[in-house]
């Protein structure tokens, strides 16, 4: 598939980012577009063409809206016909679809057809007017369709260039008046006037295909196909084909509900016990009975087989996109809070403060927010991939970016309970006196590292600042101060056995400023976050494992010899000799812990003489 990119600007009212991008692709024609000469069509694009422009927005869960109008003078030649089927072709799907057909304005003309559909499918959809409708050639008359964006790019030209004589494309986003716009041709949007429409019916396009990535060896891979029926007559039967690692069978699935014309079905089901990666693909060869004519549309998905000792426990990461302005923000947080109760040992976080510039903005949180399409907040991204148990959710905040007040203790567990298959360890030297931070992340991966990226991030906590909506003594946390690596990640390597090894070393400041004013370092609140993910594209940005660990940074520790004061292992636990008045011991991960039967490498903090002392003991 070939794929140029082009840039689009489109004046429009109500939306928060522009038309942004435009891929051309090049699948010959639509698999379903019937043949030409067997029917009559009123048209302006060029169903006929090899190379269709998806155009869109940079993010998902937006409104968007496409229309065809076909002039008087054009529809004279038609005088006496009558529309009775609509045909849309898109480059990916849309959703909860609204379908018309309008005499006159595109706009504000008298509404002659309108139908609400669940889903417009990639490729060429048919949806059959109640009642036809007549041309008699004295006014204009529309055709278009509004639906959510929740992939990318939906909007299908035929990429002629002023290829549209006798008619105009109009787009919309947000729910604004439509504007024309023919700089990408013809929309693909005709209507039949003629022939046999029997042809066009009993169509299923496979849409979406999910499973986890992973499966312990012995193990059923679970599937939940969509089917998405993408012409007006009711589906009650499918053949379905699969090719498991090359081997090919045929099942007959006879739906207890019948899938709705323009509508969708989620098929689940689950293969047998897997031994080894596995290889599905998928195709629909029959549509109740009859050749199906999307037959060529294949899904496929690879399961890659772990063996038990492969994995390791996994820390998630979750990111919110939030800002000081937000006023429901402050909710987001709480919702979160609740969720990862009792789970926070296995839960890595970073706040990114990207609702315009605030005290805590920062340009690779403001880079990484633009990626993903992050345009609102509060927003969320767990693990930067999407989640089984979203799919019930509204398609808005089923994608990588959703909305923090949706996130359950369910859908964190269910993420922690995945297998991960890189291990991260974090260790950390701070020198006071030049206020250099040297960290060394080491681990080992079961993984193939190519395209693999370590990610290293500092953070702070605890800083009391205006928050709208919470006001002026709000507590925030977590949010990045310097990026150890490119805000994409630094690419890994690993030796024969999996072991790799990363340093990483930055100044931190004592304070940091931006446009909106100056925040001070508490060394006491650092915390490092490393994550492993791969980057390529927006929905190929897994994290693989995620790690937190606090930083100790205090500012002044003098060296605990030279103050009488010194640390060691004695009875399971840590001891100090000298004139202590306060003492805590934190594991490596920065969390306290009760200081007896103790095992491993510890970090002590100790107060004498109104000074903070820090040092690593081993307790075996």
């Amino acid at each position: 598939m070939k794929k140029i990119l082009l840039s689009l600007i489109v004046a429009v009212a109500a939306i928060t980012t522009a038309f942004g991008q435009v891929f051309m692709a090049a699948p010959a024609r639509p698999a379903n577009a019937p043949a030409e000469g067997e029917l009559e069509w009123i048209q302006l694009c060029d169903p006929t063409v090899e190379e269709v422009a998806g155009v869109g927005t940079q993010a998902e869960g937006i409104d968007l809206g496409a229309g065809m109008t076909f002039s008087s003078s054009f529809l004279t030649d038609y005088n006496g016909k009558s529309l009775s089927v609509v045909a849309i072709c898109l480059y990916t799907p849309l959703t909860d679809v609204t379908v018309e057909v309008k005499k006159g304005d595109i706009n504000n003309g008298e509404t002659l057809f309108t139908k609400k559909v669940g889903i417009l499918a990639a490729g060429w959809n048919y949806i059959k007017l109640d009642t036809p409708v007549a041309i008699d050639g004295s006014s204009d008359i529309s055709i278009l369709y509004k639906g959510k964006d929740t992939t990318k790019f939906p909007l299908a030209f035929d990429g002629k260039k002023g290829s549209a004589p006798k008619g105009s494309a109009f787009l919309s986003t947000q729910g604004a008046a439509f504007e024309e716009d023919l700089q990408f041709g013809a929309l693909m949007i005709r209507a039949l006037v003629g022939g046999d429409e029997s042809g066009l019916a009993n169509s299923v396009v496979l849409s979406e295909l999910q499973s986890a990535n992973y499966i312990k060896k012995g193990e059923a891979a679970k599937f939940t196909l969509t089917l998405a029926n993408n012409t007006f007559s009711t589906v009650e039967s499918i053949t379905l084909a699969s090719e498991i690692n090359g081997n090919k069978t045929e099942k007959e699935i006879t739906f207890d509900t019948p899938i709705a014309a323009n509508d969708k079905y989620a098929y689940e089901f689950e293969s047998e016990a897997l031994q080894e990666n596995t290889t599905f693909k998928f195709a629909v060869t029959k549509v109740n009975g009859a050749d199906n004519p999307t037959a060529a549309n294949v899904l496929e998905k690879v399961v890659s087989v772990y063996e038990g000792e492969d994995a390791v426990q996994r820390t998630i990461l979750i990111e919110k996109y939030t800002g000081q302005a937000c006023p429901n923000c402050p909710a987001g947080e709480t919702a979160i809070l609740k969720a990862i109760e009792g789970q926070e040992e296995h839960v890595a976080r970073i706040d990114h403060h990207t609702y315009y510039t605030d005290l805590f903005s920062i340009n690779e949180s403001s880079k990484l927010a633009q990626f993903f399409g992050a345009n609102y907040a509060p927003a969320c991204a767990m693990d930067r991939t999407t989640q089984e148990d979203r799919n019930s959710l509204p398609a808005d905040y089923r994608g990588i970016i959703w909305h923090p007040g949706y996130m359950t203790a369910d859908m964190v567990a269910n993420e922690i309970s995945k297998p991960a298959f890189v291990s991260i360890n974090i260790e950390s030297e701070f020198k006071s006196e030049t206020r250099e931070l040297t960290v060394k992340v080491t681990g080992k991966s079961a993984l193939d590292m190519t395209g693999k990226k370590m990610n290293v991030v500092l953070t702070q906590s605890g800083y009391i600042a205006q928050q709208s909506g919470a006001g002026a003594n709000y507590e925030f946390n977590d949010f990045p101060i310097i990026f150890l690596t490119d805000y994409k990640g630094d690419a890994m390597t690993a030796d024969a056995d999996g072991n790799y090894e990363m340093e990483f070393t930055c100044t931190i400041k004592d304070s940091y400023s931006n446009s909106q004013g100056t925040r001070k370092v508490d060394y006491s609140q650092l915390k490092l976050v490393a994550f492993v993910t791969d980057w390529s594209t927006k929905d190929n940005s897994e994290v693989y494992n995620a790690a937190v660990a606090k930083v100790d940074a205090e500012v002044g520790i003098n060296d605990t010899e030279a103050a009488g004061v010194r640390f060691y292992a004695a009875d399971s636990k840590v001891a100090v000799e000298g004139n202590c008045t306060e003492m805590s011991v934190y594991d490596v991960t920065g969390a306290q812990v009760v200081n007896e039967n103790l095992n491993g490498l510890y970090i002590v903090k100790a107060v004498v003489d109104g000074k903070t002392y820090t040092q690593k003991v081993v307790v075996r």
